[in-house]
């Protein structure tokens, strides 16, 4: 079966490190704030169920920057990544996506999110 990380990365929204919520609400919070990824975990259930091996990487409760996010993919080689994209975080989340398919051409990315009919195939 397929080995699958699911990011919740911390972003910055107008300077500022916030926690986006990626989910249908689209909400954010300061960073101080310990919000769990409900739509990634329930993603992830899904796909164990199916027998699928997951991993979330949820840095915006352990706080790691983008790029150790980078190159913790680029070290544990899943199959696929994943994120839930919203507006406020697209540029940012695009970037991150970038940044690893740079490292682990490989990889396949999956989108996510209200924004994601928007943003096929341009990252």
């Amino acid at each position: 079966m397929a080995k699958f990380f699911i990011l919740q990365p911390m972003v910055l929204i107008d300077g500022r490190r916030r926690i986006f919520i990626r989910d249908w609400t689209g909400s954010d919070f300061p960073a101080s704030l310990a919000i769990p990824p409900l739509d990634q975990m329930t993603a992830a259930a899904v796909l164990r169920e199916r027998g699928h091996e997951v991993r979330i990487l949820d840095t915006s409760i352990t706080r790691q920057p983008p790029s150790w996010v980078v190159d913790e993919v680029a070290r544990e080689a899943p199959d696929f990544v994943g994120i839930t994209a919203g507006w406020e975080s697209l540029e940012a989340d695009l970037a991150l996506l970038r940044a690893i398919k740079a490292r682990r051409p490989a990889i396949k990315t999956i989108v996510g999110g209200r924004t994601s009919p928007s943003i096929r195939n341009s990252h």
